[in-house]
């Protein structure tokens, strides 16, 4: 049992066989911006890693936005008829204004401003966790990978829920640790560690 991470130019050595699996979004680099840590880098290309960044931070915002809540209340030491009810729902206040910060960020700090990011990329929690117990770890990433470039009919799937937020397949990262569960670890046992994952964790487009 072992726990690695394959981008998707690696993917086919993601192993053929059962175990937990994770996405996340791909920390980013100074490379991906277009920027180079002993290089100086020119205005424009800093305005050009201006725009990258910021589209990666809108993809963030969509993923780290809190959903939206609805459901009822009820007057508790009251019972039957007694008992009020109320309908209530909350909407979040959108993270915009954090994204929209990047633009006042001064063009000669861009690249230290970057730095950082990259560094705290590593803090983010996983977008999805999930199990393959009757698939293998690969079958799942394809099924996720064809959900992502399908035509929308699986609107539900967390391809399509991913393809949404503007992040492009390639700035994610497939996280997976390879079980026996026929010599060691039961199907059941595997479906308790993705519920504690999924507790633990809370992946934003993990559904159940």
């Amino acid at each position: 049992m072992n726990l690695r991470g394959y981008t998707a130019e690696h993917s086919d050595q993601i192993p053929r066989s059962p175990g937990i699996y994770a996405f996340y979004v791909l920390p980013l680099t100074l490379g991906s911006l277009g920027l180079y840590r002993d290089v100086r880098a020119t205005d424009e290309e800093l305005e050009v890693a201006r725009n990258i960044l910021r589209k990666r931070i809108d993809a963030l915002r969509v993923i780290l936005q809190p959903p939206e809540l609805d459901g009822t209340l009820s007057d508790k030491p009251k019972r039957g008829p007694l008992r009020t009810r109320y309908s209530i729902s909350c909407n979040p206040i959108d993270l915009g204004a954090w994204v929209d910060a990047v633009d006042q960020v001064p063009t000669r700090e861009l690249k230290a401003v970057a730095q950082v990011i990259a560094f705290s990329s590593l803090f983010l929690t996983p977008v999805y966790v999930g199990v393959a117990a009757r698939q293998t770890l690969f079958d799942r990433y394809v099924q996720h990978k064809r959900d992502y470039y399908a035509d929308g009919s699986q609107q539900a799937s967390f391809g399509q829920r991913l393809r949404e937020t503007g992040l492009d397949w390639s700035e994610i990262i497939f996280s997976c640790s390879n079980v026996d569960i026929y010599g060691g670890m039961s199907e059941h046992a595997l479906m308790f560690v993705e519920d504690y994952f999924h507790a633990m964790a809370k992946p934003k487009f993990s559904m159940s």
